[in-house]
């Protein structure tokens, strides 16, 4: 399972998490704040359950590294992909960084399907537009992601 962890978990890890599923691959978002209005809080379930953990920026990877189930070999996979959190969801800015993001760690894989996720759903945009046509891509408003 590929784990994608951002500030809130509501914005570009849930996209990334969205487009890679449809897209044909197991994954998860979550939030590595420590507030009650993260949907889906970092936790050491999840990293366990990881094979893969893509973090949107460092400070995300810094609370990654400080659970107590990060160590040697899990998840073998830690990438930061620097996307800043200025997006909204499903922006086509946002899921084109996202993916060369994820080329820039070589995670040509997970960026192909994230291609693929975006493109098979049904935007306004051929490649991605906005998530109006799409409601059940929603997850929440663009506060904090």
């Amino acid at each position: 399972m590929i784990l994608f962890v951002c500030s809130q978990g509501m914005i570009r890890s849930r996209t990334a998490e969205v487009l890679a599923q449809r897209g044909g691959l197991d994954a998860r978002s979550c939030g590595s704040d420590i507030d009650p209005a993260v949907p889906v809080p970092l936790s050491n379930n999840l990293l366990a359950m990881a094979n893969i953990v893509v973090c949107m920026e460092e400070e995300h990877a810094a609370a990654v590294r400080s659970l107590a189930m990060f160590g040697p070999g899990c998840p073998p996979v830690l990438g930061v992909i620097d996307v800043p959190d200025i997006f909204d969801p499903f922006d086509h800015t946002l899921i084109s960084r996202i993916v060369s993001g994820l080329e820039s760690i070589r995670l040509h894989e997970v960026a192909a399907a994230i291609r693929r996720g975006a493109e098979s759903v049904a935007y306004s945009d051929p490649v991605i537009g906005d998530e109006s046509d799409a409601p059940e891509l929603r997850h929440s408003s663009r506060a904090g992601a």
